[in-house]
């Protein structure tokens, strides 16, 4: 039984009832299994101990005996929900990418089975052997395999298989699409992944996945993993393609032939050409009103101002006017002034000749002499005069 990451093995207690057991610790995972989930669990007649995982796969544990320490080896990817021993000699473990092979002896993966080799699914949930076939379940029936279509060389290119289509948060099988022709994608569905499985070779830790999405990848990338997943793509057509390439000592290295999935996801509404040219005739037509508007305003301040200017204009010709006016006014005033006091000072001065001739001739005793007191009252008449 398992305990988190370790693996325990139980015997009965000698006349303690059935229900008493003693258990031994015959191994330990490592960190990374110790909180993964796992599906079944069974032993082969070498005494290994074979686990399969929800996300690790399938693993073989040899127990610890004696002096020998234990040792944990991964033997394929993937999601594995059965493992039966078929005789001393071989594990079949089923898994949604097919059906696994193992050997007890060599401890190793011998072939994996899918649709290429004549699976009515990726998906087994069991299998077993039985006289000269091999059988096994699926959720939509059971396959029978004869046991010489099975010995047939692991050595050659190995083939691959797309077993899923991850579009958002769900799976989708590729296999109706691509008969359909590309899958349309909603223009939300910018994320997918895609899951795929090399079938036909017989050391699964000597083979790597090659894969590209034209026109967005167009190099070869090379990985270990049986998944990969793009994000925030663009709108467009695309066409993933992977294959499988082994270096088995066997047949040397090999490439195998791509599975592809094509699929073209349309743009939003705001990503069209025709909302693009709308977006620009819009922006253009905003900005000629807002030129149009901008030219009216200066229009009409111009002419503000034209007008104040004529205003400003017709009050100084007024006050001009005015001035003017009181100049003229003020120059005729003086001349009046003038003349009035050019008048008077004739009149005036033509009586006092009158006066000062006599005067001077009495001081000038023309008409008698005079005396001292008048001569002084005539001199102070005339300096008046």
């Amino acid at each position: 039984m398992r305990a988190g990451e370790r693996l325990l093995r139980g015997t009965p207690r000698p006349g303690s009832g059935r229900t008493a057991w003693r258990f031994e610790e015959i191994a330990r995972l490592p960190d990374r299994f110790a909180g993964a989930r796992g599906y079944q669990m069974a032993a082969d007649a070498q005494g290994a101990v074979w686990l399969s995982f929800r996300k690790q796969g399938l693993v073989r544990v040899n127990p610890r005996e004696g002096k020998r320490s234990a040792s944990v080896r991964r033997l394929a990817s993937g999601r594995f929900e059965h493992i039966t021993t078929a005789g001393d000699s071989l594990v079949l473990a089923g898994s949604t990418q097919g059906l696994a092979i193992a050997g007890q002896h060599e401890g190793t993966l011998l072939r994996r089975l899918t649709r290429t080799d004549g699976l009515l699914s990726t998906r087994v949930f069991d299998a077993m052997i039985y006289r000269d076939s091999l059988y096994a379940a699926h959720p939509t029936g059971i396959t029978i395999l004869p046991l010489p279509a099975l010995g047939r060389s692991a050595s050659s290119a190995p083939h691959t298989l797309l077993t899923s289509v991850e579009r958002g948060s769900t799976s989708v099988s590729p296999a109706a699409s691509s008969a359909a022709g590309p899958a349309d994608f909603s223009a939300s569905e910018r994320t997918v992944g895609f899951d795929f499985a090399a079938t036909a070779f017989a050391d699964p830790q000597r083979t790597r996945y090659e894969y590209r999405l034209p026109p967005r990848d167009t190099a070869w990338q090379s990985t270990t993993n049986s998944f990969v997943r793009y994000t925030d793509l663009p709108p467009g057509a695309y066409r993933f393609e992977v294959r499988a390439r082994s270096s088995h000592r066997a047949a040397g290295a090999s490439v195998g032939e791509a599975a592809s999935y094509a699929f073209a996801i349309p743009p939003h509404f705001y990503e069209t050409t025709w909302f693009r040219l709308l977006l620009v005739l819009g922006l253009g037509a905003l900005t000629a009103a807002a030129y149009r508007w901008r030219v009216r305003a200066l229009r009409r301040r111009q002419r503000e101002l034209e007008a104040a200017v004529d205003d400003r204009t017709e009050a100084l010709r007024r006050e001009k006017e005015t001035t003017e006016e009181q100049a003229e006014r003020l120059a005729e005033l003086d001349d009046a002034k003038s003349h009035f006091f050019a008048n008077v000072s004739h009149e005036f001065r033509t009586p006092l000749t009158l006066i000062t001739g006599p005067l001077q001739a009495l001081l000038d005793e023309r008409h008698g002499p005079v005396t001292g007191a008048q001569a002084e009252r005539l001199s102070l008449a005339r300096r008046s005069a």
